[in-house]
């Protein structure tokens, strides 16, 4: 194989567009509803503290770690508003459970889908804040924050 012919492959790199973020109905546990249209999807994650070990007779003067606690991100999340409309009103059923939750101390279990659903993480989280701007000449957003609270389930459908 050429050097060239290495340079001219196609990346297997993807693009986060079409990335969901869902949340689980309240009464129907494993039903999700959407969300809405996310301006940047969420990044989700991990951290691990480290436990300082160090002693007098650490090797060689060295500090020493081990892990400590696992503790999930905070995510941020942004995504256009759909205003309710109507009387009772009737919106994105969604981004109203947002708020909702937001009164609700228990966490409830999200879900960010990749494009095609060909990954997905699934976790519990508490939503800790919420906003909505209202820009003059561009849409209006729902932004909120989300604290995760357990572990993150990774599934791969590809």
């Amino acid at each position: 194989m050429s050097v060239l012919h290495e340079y001219t492959e196609k990346s297997a790199g993807k693009i986060g567009y079409g990335t969901t973020l869902w949340v689980e109905i309240d009464d129907s546990p494993g039903n999700y509803v959407l969300i809405g249209e996310l301006v940047e999807p969420p990044n989700v994650g991990e951290s691990k503290s480290l436990v300082d070990f160090t002693h007098t007779l650490s090797p060689k003067k060295r500090r020493e770690y081990k892990g400590g606690l696992v503790d999930g991100d905070e995510i941020s999340i942004s995504c256009t508003r759909i205003e309710p409309e109507g009387s009772p009103p009737v919106g994105d059923d969604g981004q109203e459970r947002i708020f909702d939750l937001f009164d609700e101390d228990d966490p409830v279990l999200f879900e960010a889908r990749s494009p095609n659903d060909v990954e997905v993480e699934r976790f519990l989280a508490i939503v800790m804040s919420w906003n909505k701007a209202r820009p003059i000449n561009e849409p209006m957003r729902l932004n909120f924050t989300l604290k995760m609270a357990g572990d993150i389930d990774r599934i791969y459908n590809g």
